[in-house]
């Protein structure tokens, strides 16, 4: 036990424990005098200690002594080497007279225990006010009154909390309470409305029946009427007489009869509840069929009586009149209908109540008794089946008011939903949303951005919020609910199952799993997958012997996670099976899992890993390694994708997150030969698109067997909500497989797969199929009309097929407010990939449901015209409320008014929005819109030359001619492009002139335009067009129609407007900086300056006074030019000088200069990849682009590695032999985002691989090591400061170990230029075969000796880079006090995360022109799309109050455009490692290496920057040999050259005026410098 003064005795022995056990007594009751008082009478007993606790307690006063003393010397300010040295004397001194401190025990008396007691406590006083503790402290009593008054504060406030909850309860019941009165007494209302109609009917039926026969069975009697059209009725027949009929031949008419008088229900017998819950004469494995509305010509259907039922009483219930048809009962007078919530249980009350019945007319709830419910599932799904076909025809009044007529062809798309149907903002919302969605977000995860409202309940495709609102789910809980919501049936089996049997685990059987088993087996055999043609019993393939087995899990995650595992364990066996090893050998190499681009197969981590999703993967690496990914459809990667390495390779048929795209038939047969013949194990993801999605029972099983899969994985519709997964593999897959290899707990649950049985069994129905191609049919029919509408917003296909489709859109922006404009109008949709909007309604939808759903797409599309898409206005709808403080014009509009404006057809103007007719008076915006859309129309003429397009109008059924139709032009997309185009100019010209266009069908200029674009209307129109000289379009349409030339100006215009429309065009701001001003520059007006904030000077070397006075004497003796290229006449003493320089920087053996550094790169990697036979180049993800395109000129392999995943980089490495050549190219310091990369990681597998670095340092050198040659030199900052500037390599070190060195002159060396060192051999062979460096004219001399001077300069002098650390740091603080987001990173490089392009665009605008600051905004594609950002460069001549300003200015632009702040981004998940509660990032430079140069002060405004004047000797004297020596004269201190006159004035004048002596040259950087201002 440690006692507390440096001494450790074991509990309750020694002094400590001695006087511990007697300070206990000091706890309780008594004070120490009265305690005391009462020993000296009678004194207790005792163990006398003996001589060892005496010692003991000798040595523990020396302690204390020497404890006090160090308390005392350290408030005494002594250092504590002093302090340690004092106290070890105090303790030398004392142990040599230990006796001296404690009495002997003999001396001792029985009284003393007490007084041994008090003194113990006596000096725990001093210790506890020497310690800053209360001086009246005794063990115990103190303690236990602050704890209790803590105690009584937390109990106060936890009451308190505990009364204002309860109230708010008791605020919520009462409202809730009122609520539910409110519906009793409508529900009551209702009831007794009902009652009182069907007693009026039911007289009237029985005053028919007495007048007339019973009328004849209809013709269409025996069609499934679940899946017909109701719209097909016989004319001629009376709605009387047809509910007449109806009513005869359905079962569900008698739900809707009064109930007989209440009897209890007979018990069922074990045998009926044994059973699936089902109807008899359609199971399969003991599960019913899917509900037919189909009777019997002339009875009544009747269930099967059992033995122990009684026999029905009552009337006939075949005589209840039918309900009668009309407008839904769910619903409020038509005045409020849209807004009004239908009950929970029904579209209304009758049919909620009728529902609840059971078949035979009992008023017991079917719900009150789980024994009888698998005789009722039958008739109840026909009752709901016929109730919810009733409220598809009737209940949504809006939706069937709007239905399709869908005999006739529609020519233009439905304009019904032009305007929102529901306001979805925040203050809109109920009291009830509002708090459940603050609760969510109090207790929720926040991993999912939800709208702002909350469901409450649904039926079929329709859905209801808890304010009344109405949604069509065409998302069907993505692709989940296949018989829709609150399917009865589905409901009936749980409840059942649930009361029966819920949960036993796997380890033992259940009479449900097997069923189910054996049902997906026994399809699959029928309906074709898995080695099965469609219809076979047996499998048509050598590798699906013996069947199939399944295995249940819980989610599609976890039977993805499954088949995974299953198939890494096949390819070790057929690894140990084909080399004699062992399957469980760690050296097996047939691990590696293939996945593919934009695949979606899971959260977890085994799934992650093989979804192959930027915004997924990147905040949780590292990954599982060993994944490979492919490209979709893309033929040649198999080979090399996949190999004998390969173990298993997943993918999805039709891929659903990822953009709705489906594989073709080609290459998922050559997909499954490269498995055969690697033996790697074919993984189908079904998960969304398998079990009838696509109208068959697997997305495969139409396909040939030789593109089937080994395992299927499935689990959305599989239970229509309940959770459940499966996996179906082969039997010779399975066989792998023993006891104990995989489990789970819930998988498999005889709950879970009682339900999925039922619903397979339904979705299995072979009119159930029909009415899925049916309904899926006329969808895609509707579907494939949008693109040709909207050609300019929509891609020409829509992808997927059956019910899980795609639309495309041009504009990757689009598919996220198409969403929400959907749910706006009251339906449901999903986005898909990056570009693409995805369709999956429940598979039980209707046509009316379809109608209402591609309606409103139809009808917001309008809305939006899709040639209205300029750069100005393509990303309105995500960025218009953040500019609204910076335009007069959208100052005081609300966002909603906004949205409202952009997505409405201007009156006057039909072509475009109201928000872009009012944008036309805008100063700004009008001139702009009109000079765009201009330039729109013209560039339509240039598909006029193309080749092609005559086979695009015979693709299209088009046949240019002399007697061509409106409808041809309308066909073609190319006239109709222009003139929807030139329409829209013309509008946008009236707008502006105040005109109005109604009643124009098309203009002139339309005319024109739809001329321009298509080659064969000029045939149709060629008197018009001599007609219209005035426009642009004509000369390209002459041109292109006399000649057939190509229309090389129209392309330019094409290409650039791709760039203005994914707002990656790039602008170029008049910047100059001032040579003495730095960082200061003017602008395109000399007498505007602004701070410079964004230059890669990183030094400020650009206007050092050495490099300037050396240039300038090297311009005066070289001249301007180098005179040719470097071997014919450009090969100088400045350039071999230069190149010595280099190389000894980066201590190798030699250096080769560059034009540039994206040339040396390029030059490099490109002569490299070409040379070496078989080279392969391992790339990093963010490689420069300079990088990039070396290896691409080059033609060698390429592999490109995630970037700084090591994991990832070994994997690609182990793919080749070690004798491949190998090259790893990567950065030190990557500019965009700050990272650096592993460096001496890297050198160690280029090492194990036999692989070569090639290393780009150019955001590093001059900025990092002691002498500036990097991080590489960095990483060994001790071993490179010793060695001084010395050219011999250190070995081992980091920088020793790269092969390949390039870096620039252009950046932290302030001049241009750049280079590569390495070997000998290796700069000569690059010299002699590299066409960059061979066929381009070399640098100026001038340019080159001010490069040199720079190096020289920065390689001696650490001043200044480690100012540029100390003010980085000070900028990156300041920004995260305020909340701004930087993405981290250990380097220089400061990167403010802004996150949408037009946001970033105008930050920097606003920077520059408001506030006098130049920061250039980075876009796409030097950065991804969404981080977009503002780099900022920090150096060391920005003074104090210029950072002042910067933080200032940037806090007042964010403020101004609402850009994204660190708590924003936190919210929102993260984005570019901004808010995802990292670890701070610590810098590259550390303190110790940043006060070598003394402690560095930011400079302040007045203050000049500082030069090493003995660095400015060692510059000049290495120039001596060259440009000869320069003198100083000592009277004035004016620096004068001998060979040109006042070229160095800018030196002379910064040295000082009363300098005495000459500067001496310096040999090391050790020696005191001498600073001298600039």
């Amino acid at each position: 036990m440690y006692n507390g003064i440096g001494l450790t005795t074991p509990r309750g022995s020694g002094t400590n424990g001695y006087v511990m056990r007697n300070l206990s007594a000091l706890r309780v009751h008594e004070t120490a005098a009265d305690r005391a008082a009462a020993w000296s009478v009678a004194p207790p007993k005792h163990r006398e200690p003996d001589e060892g606790i005496l010692e003991h307690e000798r040595k523990r006063k020396v302690e204390v002594k020497c404890l006090e003393l160090q308390l005392q010397l350290e408030d005494d300010g002594l250092d504590e080497a002093a302090i340690n040295v004092q106290v070890e004397e105090l303790r030398a001194s004392l142990n040599k007279d230990l006796a001296s401190l404690a009495p002997s025990a003999k001396n001792l008396k029985p009284s003393d225990t007490h007084g041994l007691a008090a003194a113990k406590k006596v000096e725990l006083d001093k210790m506890a006010r020497a310690l800053g503790m209360k001086s009246t402290y005794t063990e115990g009593e103190a303690f236990d009154r602050e704890k209790q008054e803590e105690n009584k504060m937390r109990r106060m406030v936890e009451r308190e909390e505990r009364e204002r909850k309860r109230e708010e309860d008791r605020s919520k019941m009462l409202e809730q309470k009122q609520k539910w009165e409110a519906e009793q007494r409508e529900r009551d209302r209702l009831r007794r409305r009902e009652e009182d109609r069907i007693r009026r009917e039911r007289e009237e039926t029985s005053r028919r029946k007495e007048r007339m026969p019973p009328p004849p069975v209809p013709a269409f009697r025996d069609r499934p009427r679940d899946y017909r059209d109701r719209r097909s009725r016989s004319p001629g027949r009376s709605p009387r007489r047809e509910r007449d009929i109806r009513r005869r031949r359905s079962p569900s008419a008698d739900l809707q009869s009064p109930p007989p008088r209440r009897r209890s229900p007979s018990p069922v017998p074990s045998k009926l509840r044994s059973r699936s819950p089902g109807r008899g004469g359609y199971q399969r494995s003991g599960s019913p069929a899917p509900p037919s509305r189909r009777s019997p010509p002339s009875t009544h259907p009747r269930r099967p009586r059992e033995r122990s039922e009684t026999p029905p009483r009552g009337r006939d219930r075949s005589e209840s009149p039918p309900r009668r048809r009309g407008r839904d009962r769910s619903e409020s007078p038509r005045q409020n209908r849209e807004l009004s919530p239908p009950p929970r249980n029904g579209a209304d009350e009758d049919r909620g109540r009728s529902a609840s019945r059971s078949p035979r007319g009992r008023g017991r709830s079917a719900s009150s008794d789980s024994s009888i419910l698998p005789s009722v599932t039958q008739s109840n799904i026909q009752h709901h089946n016929a109730l919810h076909t009733r409220s598809v025809a009737l209940s949504s009044t809006a939706p069937r008011r709007h239905a399709s007529n869908v005999s006739e062809p529609r020519t233009s798309p439905s304009t019904r939903y032009l305007k929102p149907t529901y306001d979805l903002s925040a203050t809109s919302q109920s009291s009830a949303t509002t708090s459940t969605i603050a609760l969510g977000e109090e207790y929720i995860l926040p991993v999912y951005a939800r709208p702002p409202f909350v469901l409450s309940h649904g039926s079929g495709s329709w859905v209801w919020d808890v304010d009344g609102r109405k949604f069509l789910d065409f998302s069907a809980g993505i692709a989940v609910n296949a018989l829709g919501h609150a399917d009865p049936g589905v409901s009936q089996v749980l409840q059942h199952q649930s009361s029966t049997l819920l949960h036993t685990s796997n380890v033992y059987y259940n009479q449900w799993a097997p069923k189910l088993a054996e049902l997906l087996v026994t399809l699959t055999e029928t309906d074709g997958g898995l080695g099965y043609a469609a219809g076979s019993t047996s499998p048509s393939s050598s590798n699906a012997k013996h069947g199939a087995k399944v295995f249940f899990s819980n989610s599609g995650t976890e039977a993805n996670e499954g088949a995974l595992k299953i198939a890494r364990k096949v390819g070790k066996d057929r690894w140990a099976a084909t080399t004699g090893g062992k399957a469980g050998d760690p050296s097996c190499p047939k691990t590696r899992i293939v996945c593919f681009e934009n695949s979606f197969h899971g959260r977890s981590m085994g799934a992650l890993s093989v979804t192959s999703t930027e915004k997924y993967q990147a905040p949780f690496r590292p990954l599982i390694p060993g994944v490979s990914v492919g490209k979709l459809n893309d033929m040649e990667c198999l080979d090399t994708l996949i190999g004998d390495d390969t173990c298993t390779v997943i993918v999805e048929p039709i891929q659903g997150e990822g953009g709705a795209t489906a594989a073709t038939e080609e290459w998922l047969r050559a997909l499954r030969k490269r498995c055969d013949q690697t033996g790697a194990v074919l993984i189908y993801d079904e998960i969304q698109c398998g079990l009838y999605r696509t109208g068959t029972l697997w997305a495969h099983s139409a396909l040939p067997v030789d593109c089937h899969p080994d395992i299927i994985t499935m689990a959305k519709p599989l239970a229509n909500g309940y959770p459940i997964g499966a996996v179906l593999l082969r039997d010779i897959i399975a066989s792998t497989m023993t006891a104990g290899t995989h489990g789970t707990t819930f998988g498999g649950s005889p709950t879970a797969c009682a339900v999925g049985h039922h619903v397979l069994s339904r979705l299995s129905d072979r009119a159930f199929v029909a009415h899925i191609e049916e309904i899926s049919a006329y969808m895609s029919s509707r579907l494939e009309l949008l693109p040709k509408w909207f050609p300019a917003m929509l891609q020409p296909h829509v992808r997927g097929r059956g019910f899980i489709r795609g639309l495309g859109f041009n504009d990757a922006s689009h598919p996220g407010e198409v969403v929400q404009l959907a749910r706006e109008r009251g339906v449901f949709l999903l986005t898909a990939g990056k570009d693409a909007v995805r369709l999956v309604p429940s598979l039980n939808v209707e046509k009316e449901e379809v109608d209402v759903a591609l309606d409103v797409l139809e009808g917001f599309k309008s809305a939006i015209p899709d040639f209205l898409h300029p750069p100005v206005l393509a990303y309105f709808l995500s960025s218009l409320a953040r500019f609204k403080s910076s335009c007069p014009f959208l100052g005081g509009t609300k966002t909603s008014t906004l949205r409202a404006l952009s997505s409405s057809i201007s009156p006057r103007f039909p072509s475009i929005s109201q928000l872009t007719e009012r944008a036309t008076g805008c100063p700004v915006m009008g001139p702009a819109l009109v000079m765009r859309s201009s330039q729109m129309v013209a560039g339509y003429a240039s598909v006029a030359g193309q080749a092609d397009v005559q086979n695009i109008h015979h693709s299209k059924g088009i046949f240019p001619g002399t007697n061509v139709s409106e409808a041809d032009i309308a066909k073609c997309p190319h006239a109709s492009a222009a003139r929807a185009a030139a329409r829209m100019a013309d509008d946008l010209a009236a707008a502006s002139a105040k005109k109005t266009t109604e009643g124009k069908e098309t203009s002139d200029t339309a005319q024109k335009a739809a001329a321009a674009g298509c080659p064969f209307h000029k045939a149709a129109a060629p008197e018009k067009l001599a007609k219209l000289p005035d426009l642009k379009v004509k000369q390209a349409t002459a041109t292109a129609s006399t000649s057939g030339a190509f229309n090389y100006d129209n392309f330019y215009a094409a290409e650039l407007e791709k760039k203005h429309k994914d707002q990656s065009y790039r602008y170029f701001n008049n910047i100059n900086r001032l040579a003495d001003k730095f960082p200061v520059a003017h602008t395109a007006n000399v007498n505007e300056e602004v701070q410079v904030w964004c230059a890669n000077d990183y030094l400020g070397m650009g206007n050092n006074p050495v490099v300037l006075e050396t240039m300038h004497r090297a311009l005066g003796k070289y001249g301007a030019g180098a005179g040719g290229t470097r071997n014919i006449a450009g090969n100088s003493a400045t350039h071999l000088a230069l190149e010595r320089e280099l190389a000894t920087l980066h201590r190798k053996e030699a250096a080769l200069v560059f034009s540039s550094c994206y040339v040396a790169n390029d030059a490099t990697l490109s002569t490299l990849g070409s040379k070496l036979p078989g080279c392969v180049y391992f790339s990093d993800a963010s490689n420069h682009a300079s990088m990039i395109q070396g290896i691409r000129h080059s033609g060698a392999k390429k592999e490109i590695f995630k970037h700084n995943d090591l994991n990832d980089l070994e994997a690609k490495l182990q793919k080749y032999s070690k004798d491949t050549p190998k090259i790893i190219a990567f950065e030190s310091v990557y500019s965009m985002c700050g990272s650096v990369g592993p460096i001496k990681e890297i050198c160690d597998l280029a090492k194990k691989y036999g692989a070569v670095t090639f290393l780009d340092e150019v955001h590093a050198v001059g900025l990092y090591g002691p002498r500036g040659a990097g991080v590489a030199e960095h990483l060994d900052w001790e071993a490179h400061q010793k060695a001084g500037q010395s050219p011999e390599p250190i070995k081992d070190s980091v920088m020793d170990r790269i092969d390949m060195i390039t870096g620039t002159l252009g950046k932290a060396y302030g001049t241009v230029g750049g280079y590569v060192a390495g070997s000998r051999d290796f700069i000569d062979m690059i010299r002699s075969y590299a066409p960059g460096f061979i066929f381009t004219t070399s640098l100026p001399p001038a340019t080159v000796a001010g490069a040199r001077a720079s190096v020289i300069y920065q390689k001696h002098h650490v001043g200044d880079r480690a100012l540029k650390q100390v003010n980085v740091r000070t900028v990156k603080e300041r920004f995260a006090a305020l909340d701004i987001p930087v993405v981290p990173g250990p380097s220089h490089i400061v990167p403010v995360l802004v996150g949408d392009a037009g946001l970033a665009r105008a930050a920097s605008d606003k920077l520059l022109h408001e506030h006098g600051i130049y920061v250039q905004a980075i876009n796409f594609p030097t950065v991804a799309v969404g981080e977009e950002r503002l780099r900022v460069t920090v150096t060391p001549r920005h003074t104090t109050e210029q950072i002042d300003g910067l933080i200032t200015a940037m806090d007042t632009v964010f403020t101004d455009l609402s850009i994204n702040r660190i708590s924003n981004w936190e919210k929102l998940g993260g984005r570019a490692n901004v808010g995802l509660d990292k670890e701070n990032v610590e810098p590259i430079w550390n303190n110790a290496q940043i006060n070598t140069a003394g402690q560095p002060q930011t400079l302040r405004d007045g203050q000049t920057a500082v030069i090493d004047a003995n660095v400015v000797q060692v510059v000049r004297k290495s120039f001596e040999d060259l440009l000869g020596v320069v003198e100083l004269d000592e009277t004035e201190g004016k620096v004068e050259a001998t060979l040109i006159t006042g070229a160095v004035k800018h030196v002379a004048e910064a040295l000082p005026k009363k300098a005495k002596a000459p500067l001496t040259p310096v040999n090391s950087v050790n020696v005191p410098s001498r600073l001298l201002v600039l």
